[in-house]
């Protein structure tokens, strides 16, 4: 067997190995998107405990201590189902993907040895396609810190207009209520005197 047949081999070998892993890293998906699903009830009461320590956080160190502080907190209660069912189709979808890559990491070891295949590729320049690069853990760690912060973000900005609206809402009924009382004391009045005329 001549050395090009020998090479032609490893780079075949090589080929299937790298098919096998990704097939292998694709099980790894699927398994813990499995597991993620049978768990949701685990999960959405993790997701839950994060919602509270992060709100908490947040409003702690935006607004620091005091009436507004404390209103804000009990406020944000009043999203947390809603965010939980987000952050649960956000997690469904996106943390399968990121714990593989994660764990990928984990077992892919950086080479020192170079092959007879990888020398021949070199010398005749053909471009063999390559995996999709992954993204270091760390950055996946802050773009996933990024995201729940802009989460948090958009949920206390809804949970301000939310409320903001219902202190309007609650201002508009009650002056319309006063005007309403008003009206019927002014009606009251009206009558009381012509009573008073006729009975004169």
């Amino acid at each position: 067997m001549n050395k090009q047949q020998k090479l032609a081999r490893d780079l075949q070998k090589r080929t299937l190995e790298k098919q096998q892993e990704e097939k292998l890293m694709e099980d790894v998906r699927l398994l813990l998107t499995n597991l993620f699903q049978r768990e949701e009830i685990t999960i959405k009461l993790i997701l839950g405990c994060l919602y509270d320590v992060a709100t908490t956080n947040l409003v702690n160190q935006k607004l620091h201590y005091g009436i507004r502080n404390n209103l804000l907190k009990n406020t944000t209660k009043i999203s947390k189902p809603i965010l939980k069912i987000i952050a649960w189709q956000w997690f469904i979808a996106n943390c399968p993907q990121l714990v593989t890559n994660w764990l990928r990491s984990k077992v892919e070891f950086a080479r020192t040895d170079i092959t007879n295949a990888e020398l021949l590729l070199d010398n005749l320049a053909i471009s063999v396609p390559e995996l999709p690069e992954y993204q270091p853990s760390d950055h996946k760690i802050k773009r996933l810190s990024f995201q729940v912060k802009l989460l948090i973000g958009l949920l206390l900005g809804t949970i301000t207009m939310f409320s903001g609206g219902l202190v309007w809402l609650s201002y508009s009924l009650d002056k319309a209520h006063s005007a309403n009382v008003e009206q019927l004391e002014n009606q009251l009045r009206t009558l009381q005197s012509q009573l008073n005329q006729s009975v004169k």
